[in-house]
């Protein structure tokens, strides 16, 4: 955090007033400084038709809801609006409102958040705010173009400088998103050498699945090996055919269903026992968008989990793994410039807003201090409460040493009315079925965070207990 491209983070937060700000329409400023206080339904707009995150209360019948859920093509789910973050307060953690309008009507708008990834409460933090806001008045919002085409700009190069560092690479380039950055890596290894061979681990994120698909290879060239089955992957690299040069494991270092960690010890090893087969060598790449942070001493993930740092690319989700903008791809200096110079996904992508660059390098900063390991022990320590709870009330977990705590077993109906009992008690939660999961078993998800309170987390106990009894009144087995 040395030099001038930022602010000291012990300086006290300013109030400022937007240079210029008369020239702006009174409207403009006005709406945006309404929406910053609003605290009942938004304003009237346009419906929204797009992709839905929560569910749509009118299809709660017993005779209705399967009939949706595999007809006709239309969604269960829909997207709910945030109207404010609010602070902790009375022994609870942060709480959200949500916008009220809609067709699911529940007797609340607050809510508490175990659908966050934001572990460290980074977000929301004043002094992220900070660093983002004078980023945002030093140097603009954005550079205006893709980063071939005239959009790098020093601040990108610091952000990646330290994400480098901690991470321990010597070169990163930063991504819009995490989903980016992984397609990034697929396709440039794969445009490296047409005689590229990829196995990729059955439950990867589905950025992954995507990039693969895309990367123009030959299906003979596509593999897929069982989850965390090593001996698996040894079959598959065996029966790789002749005349590949090149051998690509990819891999999530921690599975964001389940909350598993991949053995990175086992993996590393089967993949270099076939080195010397490929002309071009093996190439180990991780997503660690759900390790970086949490996991290992310092929280530089699955490597330091393992304390094993033979992985050739670490990519991430930023919006993971510091609640905010960006994705990261991280490797040797040759192999970042290789992927991100011959790669569609990193060259035709506008650059990273600068204010997201401010705000994760502030993250890093706080991440790596005294108190940034402090945060650490509290989400393991609220993370091991929950499980012990959940145990104790007889509720069925993925064990897995992260924040993410999932309940499986769930079949793909049961799981939408699940989700909606939730809800009634002012929870939000995550949750997965087919075809992210196998069909029925279905997953809820829990992302447990260093600002839960224990009154949090039994109020999360309270309305799963509520939602069994609620399904088993329906004749149901939870």
């Amino acid at each position: 955090m040395n030099g001038p491209l930022l602010p000291d983070l012990s300086r006290p937060d300013e109030q400022r007033l937007i240079p210029g700000e008369e020239h702006f329409p009174d409207d403009l400023l006005s709406n945006l400084r309404m929406l910053a206080r609003i605290n009942g339904p938004l304003p009237e707009r346009a419906p929204y038709t797009g992709p839905a995150a929560l569910i749509d209360d009118s299809i709660f019948s017993d005779t209705g809801l399967s009939h949706l859920l595999f007809s006709e093509g239309r969604s269960l789910l829909r997207e709910r609006f945030v109207i404010r973050d609010l602070p902790p307060r009375d022994g609870k953690g942060p709480r959200v409102l949500l916008d009220p309008e809609g067709e699911l009507e529940v007797a609340r708008q607050e809510f508490c958040r175990f659908d966050s990834y934001d572990h460290f409460g980074l977000a929301q933090d004043p002094r992220v705010k900070q660093v983002a806001a004078e980023a945002l008045m030093q140097f603009g919002y954005q550079s205006g173009a893709g980063r071939f085409t005239g959009g790098s700009h020093v601040l990108h190069r610091e952000t990646e400088h330290a994400l480098a560092s901690f991470l321990g690479k010597r070169d990163a380039f930063v991504a819009t998103t995490g989903s980016v950055a992984n397609m990034a890596v697929v396709c440039g290894l794969a445009l490296a050498d047409e005689q590229t061979f990829f196995l990729s681990e059955q439950a990867n994120h589905e950025s992954i699945k995507f990039g693969i698909d895309g990367s123009r290879l030959p299906r003979t060239n596509l593999g897929v090996y069982r989850h965390v089955d090593m001996a698996d992957l040894r079959e598959k690299i065996a029966a790789i055919p002749g005349g590949i040069n090149q051998l690509v494991v990819i891999s999530d270092g921690v599975f964001g269903g389940t909350g598993e960690v991949v053995p990175l010890n086992e993996l590393v090893a089967v993949a270099r026992a076939f080195e010397s087969r490929f002309s071009r060598g093996v190439r180990i790449v991780i997503d660690d968008s759900q390790g970086i942070g949490i996991l290992g001493a310092s929280g530089r993930g699955t490597q330091e989990h393992w304390g094993q740092f033979d992985v050739d690319v670490i990519t991430g989700s930023l919006n993971k793994i510091t609640g905010l903008e960006g994705g990261v791809i991280t490797g040797s200096k040759k192999l970042v410039d290789q992927i991100v110079r011959g790669s569609v996904p990193s060259v035709f992508t506008g650059a990273l807003p600068f204010p997201a660059c401010g705000g994760i390098l502030a993250s890093l900063h706080l991440m790596q201090s005294a108190e940034g390991g402090n945060w650490r022990e509290k989400v393991h320590e609220n993370t091991g409460y929950f499980r012990e709870r959940l145990e104790a009330n007889g509720f069925q977990t993925i064990i897995g040493p992260t924040g993410v705590v999932p309940l499986e077993g769930y079949s793909d109906l049961d799981l939408q009315f699940f989700a909606y009992h939730l809800l009634e008690k002012g929870i939000l939660a995550s949750t997965f079925r087919y075809p992210l999961m196998p069909e029925n078993n279905g997953v809820i998800r829990f992302q447990i965070r260093r600002d839960h309170t224990r009154l949090d987390l039994e109020e999360a106990i309270e309305a799963l207990k509520y939602g069994r009894e609620q399904l088993e009144r329906r004749g149901r087995i939870a």
